[in-house]
């Protein structure tokens, strides 16, 4: 974790998250201004109120609501009456065009994910409204590269994926000569993080289950990984008894997931079912955003697994801090936890976890 990617660039994020900021807040303004709300000074909405005028599809809510919360902090709302938000003067012209320019600038060398925000920018009103699928925005025409990007090829995931693939290795070092071990990869999706793994697994004693609830995915990976023999694939949904769907009681020493715990409804009987599945002494790593980077809001916030949290250890967004997580994972039969980057990591301002 003290070691990143010389293309990372570490020192460059608070600049790029600041300009990704102003862009995101630009963009809430035109879209709310593009649907017709708060053109007047004092105008009164709940969120409520505010979605059925738009047309705005109910999972969006939470959403809605940091939309809202982030212009009252801006000094463009106010609270009103109950559960109300009133415009102190109309929505200002955002600047949009200044705002893009700054971002292009920002993301000069990270060309994949200002053309996945430009993207996101362009689909905004048809996805809140229903006319479009929020994974059109990661998978444009079917197409793998944008998400491949997000989460295999830049140099974040890249950073991220290394500190998994450094703790297998050191499962993999301690683990008996003649053992075999038994991996289940959850959620695997594109494989980004598939792809730093596997290289480093003996393939003589591993036994390694690609899971995900899409066989669009597996068909894939398939593919993508046909050179290791030691793969296998299937289809495994985590808000299901894992066993019901074939998956062995307590069989295997490994449970990577990426991005995947938080997108499930229910938390703890997630992890309930992660440690259903594990062995004794068997070791759950993930990795996970672990704070809302604010461009969010106008992308990653957009998709289904984003909004669908119910339960008592999520409020208004479905990712959990280091500390946490930790809580939780002690909470549910995990009897040790660890988070990387460590504390006061300059890579902390990266907002993800391995944990």
């Amino acid at each position: 974790a003290r070691q990143a990617p010389l293309d990372l660039r570490v020192e460059t994020y608070a600049g790029r998250w600041q300009t990704l900021e102003r862009l995101t807040t630009a963009q809430i303004i035109h879209t709310l201004r593009e649907l017709g709300a708060y053109t007047r000074a004092n105008e009164h909405h709940t969120v409520e109120t505010l979605m059925a005028r738009a047309g705005i599809q109910p999972g969006y809510r939470r959403l809605i609501v940091r939309w809202l919360t982030r212009l009252t902090r801006e000094g463009l709302l106010r609270p009103g009456a109950g559960d109300t938000y009133v415009s102190v003067n109309p929505l200002p012209q955002p600047e949009l065009g200044a705002r893009w320019g700054d971002a292009r600038a920002a993301l000069h060398d990270l060309p994949g994910l200002l053309a996945y925000l430009e993207r996101c920018a362009g689909r905004l009103m048809s996805v809140l409204t229903g006319r479009e699928s929020p994974l059109e925005t990661l998978f444009p025409a079917g197409s793998f590269e944008s998400a491949e990007y997000l989460y295999q090829t830049w140099a974040l995931p890249r950073y991220f994926n290394a500190i998994v693939r450094a703790t297998l290795e050191a499962i993999v070092r301690s683990a008996p000569a003649d053992s075999v071990l038994r991996v289940l990869e959850v959620g695997a999706g594109t494989g980004g993080t598939t792809a730093s793994l596997l290289p480093v697994l003996p393939a003589h004693r591993t036994e390694y289950w690609y899971s995900d609830v899409s066989e669009v995915f597996l068909s894939r990976a398939r593919e993508k990984f046909k050179a290791y023999s030691f793969v296998r694939y299937g289809r495994l949904d985590m808000e299901h008894d894992p066993v019901a769907q074939g998956y062995a009681r307590h069989g295997f020493d490994v449970l990577v997931a990426a991005n995947v715990f938080h997108a499930t409804r229910d938390l703890g009987s997630t992890l309930a079912r992660a440690r259903q599945l594990l062995a004794p002494g068997g070791c759950l790593v993930m990795y996970e955003v672990t704070e809302e980077p604010v461009w969010f809001e106008m992308s990653i916030g957009l998709i289904e697994g984003w909004q669908r949290f119910d339960d008592d250890l999520r409020t208004d967004i479905p990712v959990l801090t280091p500390d946490q997580w930790k809580a939780a994972l002690a909470s549910h039969g995990f009897v040790a936890a660890e988070t990387l980057p460590e504390a006061g990591a300059p890579t902390e301002i990266l907002c993800h976890h391995i944990v």
